[in-house]
């Protein structure tokens, strides 16, 4: 297949047929490549690039002689050709994912306990169940009523230092506001994330935030609903410690905190963002998203450079770069 089979933006999706489709599903293993990632049929069929499919006319695609030289499998994972060696590796990660999952729940259950969190989803590789080692980092996203952004991360630090001390490494590198749920950093990466997270505390707010995002269906069409739960319930004393916090910090003495704790972060945080020379950071009144190492930006050049040496360089700007505003 060459580029010019491949005319795809963001915003039109392609036509179905056997050949698009064929093209789609090589786009898609060829992200998760990038990450040394097999996938199973459920897997292809939601994080499918660009195009609506239903996993019938996936699994037919998989069979076809259009794709079978450019496929590996065992099952249940599929790769491209040649790499054989990432199956074992997804195995033993799953492996390491169940070592840490139970690990990853129990801090966010405790940071769901703190005052005015609605919501808190496991992201990055842990949510596929692709983390490097047992001592991998645990990346959350959380949500927050509106006005209190900068002192939910402050106590979240707090938690991410005691953790610490028991060899845990948590990473809450995205905090925002309810008010704030749109995200103006679309990409085929920032898209992923959202499809990809995991959702285990308020999920109703999950929803909303999937809601206010409908744009990552232009490149992720079939990705509906979370990827998986491990909501769960605050037992009676997290409910009495949640409710306490926010009645104290509810009021003027929350807004004074809240002032003091953004104007004391922001500077800090602002002053690493200019020394990592990040684009991705991004600090306001609402949002907190310290991406200081620009992952998301390098991933998206690593995927550019496979198309292109696919031969689908046509689909790389508008795949890998997205719309941003």
């Amino acid at each position: 297949m060459d580029a010019a089979d491949v005319q795809f933006g963001p915003t039109s999706p392609e036509p179905w047929s056997e050949r698009a489709l064929a093209t789609a599903i090589l786009r898609t293993l060829l992200y998760a490549d990038v990450f040394g990632y097999p996938m199973t049929l459920e897997e292809i069929h939601r994080y499918l690039v660009g195009m609506p499919a239903t996993i019938e006319q996936v699994t037919a695609a998989l069979a076809s002689e259009a794709l079978r030289p450019h496929l590996t499998a065992e099952p249940p994972y599929y790769a491209l050709a040649e790499r054989e060696l990432h199956f074992l590796r997804r195995r033993r990660r799953s492996a390491t994912s169940g070592v840490l999952w139970p690990v990853a729940r129990r801090y966010a259950r405790r940071i769901a306990a703190l005052p005015f969190v609605s919501m808190v989803a496991v992201t990055g590789s842990l949510a596929v169940d692709n983390p490097r080692a047992r001592l991998d980092d645990l990346d959350y996203i959380i949500v927050v009523r509106p006005g209190r952004t900068w002192l939910v991360r402050l106590m979240t630090i707090v938690l991410v230092h005691l953790a610490r001390r028991h060899h845990v490494a948590l990473c809450p590198n995205y905090i925002l506001d309810s008010d704030h749920l749109v995200m103006t950093d679309r990409t085929l990466y920032t898209a992923h994330e959202l499809a990809q997270m995991v959702p285990c505390y308020g999920l109703e707010v999950h929803d909303r935030l999937l809601a206010a995002n409908t744009w990552m269906r232009s490149f992720l069409p079939n990705a509906e609903g979370a990827n998986g739960a491990h909501v769960q319930i605050l037992n009676p004393i997290e409910r009495f410690f949640k409710a306490v916090g926010t009645a104290l910090l509810g009021g003027l003495v929350g807004d004074v905190l809240e002032h003091w704790a953004r104007r004391y972060q922001m500077r800090h945080l602002l002053g690493q963002a200019t020394d990592s020379h990040t684009v991705e950071a991004c600090f306001s009144e609402g949002v907190c998203k310290g991406h200081m190492q620009d992952y998301g930006r390098h991933i998206e050049r690593t995927y550019a450079a496979r198309l292109r040496a696919a031969g689908l360089a046509k689909a790389s700007l508008a795949l890998a770069m997205g719309e941003r505003g």
